[in-house]
């Protein structure tokens, strides 16, 4: 009775994970190109380093770029409905956008409190999406 209720809760905290930072993503995107300065931090950051590419070189392929990213979020995320390990794809894709997020960060800004939490809420979202994943296989496999 238990696992079940496991279960559910493991992959609704995945699909929930997924789709604020979805929303938020193309929050931070949007008030990129309009130039207004806000930055929401549960967001994926790959998306907004193409953004940025895409204003200051203005070259159209970065913009591809983020439909592309945050289309494949939205697809697995309406698909991990019916299929739940395409929260296994999401993880791979959060994955590399940490890894990109480490290295922004690294090279191109200065430690403050907004890139604390930018670490903290990536931490949690792949968690979550970790866990989902991971439920997702166990389930597949049993």
């Amino acid at each position: 009775m238990f696992e079940n209720i496991d279960i559910e809760k493991s992959l609704k905290n995945a699909q929930t994970s997924l789709l604020i930072m979805i929303l938020l993503t193309i929050f931070n995107i949007i008030g990129m190109f309009f130039g207004t300065g806000l930055y929401v931090p549960y967001s994926a950051i790959l998306p907004s380093v193409f953004a940025f590419f895409a204003i200051e070189y203005q070259l159209v392929i970065f913009i591809f770029l983020i439909l592309i990213v945050i289309g494949f979020y939205v697809a697995a995320a309406l698909i991990a409905r019916e299929r739940p390990i395409w929260y296994g794809g999401a993880f791979a894709l959060y994955v590399i956008d940490s890894i990109v997020m480490f290295l922004w960060f690294f090279y191109f800004t200065e430690f403050n409190i907004m890139t604390m939490l930018d670490v903290i809420f990536h931490g949690w979202i792949l968690v979550s999406l970790f866990k989902g994943t991971l439920t997702a296989y166990k389930n597949m496999v049993a």
